[in-house]
């Protein structure tokens, strides 16, 4: 692929947070017509004057694994039709985009021949209605807002040729399908005065699009969140700002925004005064990745339709990848992409596989200079977690069970070899591992004594740390090891020692697990960890510390969030198998309160949008788990 086609730049634009347009003229059409393209960010294709793309996507790749996408026009596009190609560059890493050298390389074919290609010959702009070059961040994970200004478009702009870039060294294609534009969402008006809230009917990720007609021109500023607070929107959360930035001009202005997907239930409209005259639509033109439901169907009523919220959540974080979430980040994090892909398998028929398998191709491409699986598997801010190493162990494992598909544990089979020598070189005298020191992120949930983020990120980020064994680390190292020589056929490995040292270390007599030596705190996760690892002397005494712990939320023992769930379940049906309407029913006593209170997608954790200082997700692709255990418990 890409043969004759050359990596293009506009010069002018190749610093931080710009936009440029190239020119692509249909010589001439037959019956089948095919783009095929990759650039270093996101890019959306129109078709003269339109003003929906007729192609478009999101960067999901990295430097040394450049992905292209392959469009199907044909149809859509006749001899003579001027397609304007908008490319956005970040230039700064982000925690879901790697900077690199700014560029486009693209090929239209017909009927299976070439009829043309990317080269210095290509016409190309940069687009003045865009701010170029940093305006205000969203949040640290997803980067630049955007301030796109109506009044700078010209009806006759002033194209150059491009010039040559720094090409990439392969392409490889995209082995998904591409993500859909849904039928336009109409956000209903709520509140109307000082400013203007819209309800899109639940959460929604998507384009936004506006159709306003204005009295003069002034800015609208469109801010979006998942929640209502004090009547409105929360836009500024921190260093967060959950807003766009729109310039209109005197009379109609139609305009959609294809760079920036937003994830969220509620818009809010604030313009200068004697700005807007009439509001005719603002809303979201859905996108995500087409998927085909199983049919379920539950006789409880409460169980199908948490259920149903489960499979919505899963989709809603589904776009280029899995993500975690689509409103505060839309990163790529590999435990919570193990999570997800797990949820798929059963939800979607077929498993989604071809989808899973992607994800965890490119999260092979991720390992850093470490050995390890970076924080985001496409993101340029690394904070590696080492917990979420073992866990892609697991994924595989996982993903070769379900699908039955070798051939993804032999591709990334030495990437696996290095991650394994990674951790069973740290084994001690004393038979485990220790903590990592800096800058590895020792975390493992989001509750008390797991999240290790004032250690490892915060304020105590600085402080020398004497050595500490983690419980949950080691028992992911023997749970990835067994995974490990069973996709591959090892010898089985001797981890007597390793599983002795953990009960001896971290057991108390009750069958409880302490989360680190060097504290007393008893945790649901480490002890799960501890069962399905098989360091617990007796499993059905510390499984009945875990039910006693999620249904009465004792002070002996840390309770678990949402992303550990399949980890505290999996070891109640281990340890007996009758745990199972045990299970339903906390998933009920979990969920039911978020419903009650309305909610269309499930949050990051039980507390919403009032946790991590404001910015909790209330759609986040962990939170789909029951979907897996309403399958095995109630099938």
């Amino acid at each position: 692929m890409f043969e004759k086609a050359k990596w293009i730049i506009n010069s002018a634009a190749a610093g931080e947070d710009t936009y440029t347009e190239f020119l692509i003229s249909v010589p001439f059409i037959g019956a089948n017509v095919k783009l095929y393209i990759s650039c270093d960010g996101m890019f959306a294709a129109f078709k003269n004057n339109e003003i929906l793309p007729i192609a478009f996507s999101a960067c999901a790749d990295m430097p040394n694994y450049k992905l292209y996408d392959c469009f199907d026009l044909s149809g859509r596009v006749k001899q003579g039709d001027l397609i304007k190609l908008q490319v956005y560059h970040g230039g700064a890493d982000t925690a879901n985009y790697i900077a690199a050298p700014a560029g486009v390389i693209f090929e239209l074919y017909t009927d299976g021949n070439m009829v043309l290609y990317s080269d210095v010959t290509t016409k190309c702009r940069v687009i003045d209605e865009y701010e170029n070059g940093y305006k205000k961040q969203i949040t640290p994970q997803l980067g630049f807002s955007f301030y796109y200004d109506s009044n700078k478009v010209c009806k006759l702009p002033n194209y150059e040729n491009a010039v040559l870039g720094e090409r990439p060294v392969a392409f490889y294609p995209r082995n998904i399908n591409n993500q859909f534009l849904g039928a336009f969402i109409k956000g209903r008006i709520i509140r109307d005065g000082d400013f203007t809230l819209l309800d899109l009917g639940e959460e929604t990720t998507g384009f936004l699009y506006l159709d306003i007609t204005c009295e003069k021109k002034g800015n609208v500023i469109i801010s979006y969140g998942e929640h209502i607070l004090d009547g409105g929107v929360r836009r500024k959360i921190g260093d967060c700002d959950f807003s766009v930035t729109y310039g209109a001009q005197e009379g109609e202005n139609k305009y959609i925004n294809c760079f920036r997907r937003l994830g969220c239930r509620y818009l809010e409209i604030f313009a200068d005064e004697g700005v807007v005259k009439s509001i005719n639509a603002i809303g979201i033109y859905p996108t995500g990745y087409q998927t085909k439901r199983k049919k379920v169907k539950y006789r409880d009523k409460i169980v199908d339709k948490i259920n149903s919220i489960c499979v919505k959540t899963l989709e809603l974080c589904m776009h280029e990848h899995y993500e975690d979430c689509p409103w505060r980040e839309q990163g790529m994090y590999c435990f919570d992409g193990r999570n997800q892909a797990l949820c798929g398998y059963y939800a979607f028929s077929g498993g989604n596989a071809e989808y899973a398998r992607a994800n965890l191709v490119l999260i092979s491409k991720s390992i850093d200079k470490y050995g390890l699986i970076s924080l985001c598997a496409t993101g340029g801010i690394d904070y590696p977690i080492p917990f979420f190493s073992l866990a892609y162990f697991l994924a595989v494992s996982e993903y070769v069970s379900f699908t039955g598909d070798r051939t993804l544990s032999d591709e990334v089979k030495p990437v696996l070899d290095k991650l394994y020598t990674v951790f069973k070189e740290r084994i001690d005298d004393n038979g485990l591992i220790a903590r990592f020191s800096a800058p590895f992120w020792n975390f493992y949930e989001w509750s008390d004594g797991n999240d290790n983020y004032d250690d490892d990120l915060g304020k105590n980020k600085n402080k020398p740390k004497e050595k500490e064994y983690h419980c949950a680390l080691n028992c992911a190292f023997v749970l990835a090891d067994i995974a490990y020589r069973k996709l591959f056929g090892l010898p089985s490995n001797d981890m007597s020692k390793m599983i002795k040292s953990i009960a001896l270390t971290f057991e108390n007599e009750d069958g409880m697990f302490r989360i680190s030596d060097k504290n007393n705190k008893f945790g649901c996760l480490v002890t799960s960890l501890a069962i399905l690892a098989g360091a617990a002397t007796d499993k059905k005494k510390s499984a009945k510390h875990i039910a006693d712990c999620l249904k009465n939320h004792n002070n002996f023992m840390v309770n678990p969030t949402f992303s550990s769930k399949g980890f505290i379940y999996d070891a109640l049906l281990e340890a007996d198998i009758s745990y199972g309407a045990f299970i339903v029913d906390d998933i009920i006593k979990t969920y039911k309160p978020m419903i009650d209170v309305g909610a269309t997608s499930f949050w990051e954790t039980e507390l919403g949008p009032d946790d991590f200082g404001g910015i909790g997700s209330m759609c986040h692709g962990w939170s789909a788990m029951p979907i897996i255990y309403f399958a095995k418990i109630l099938k």
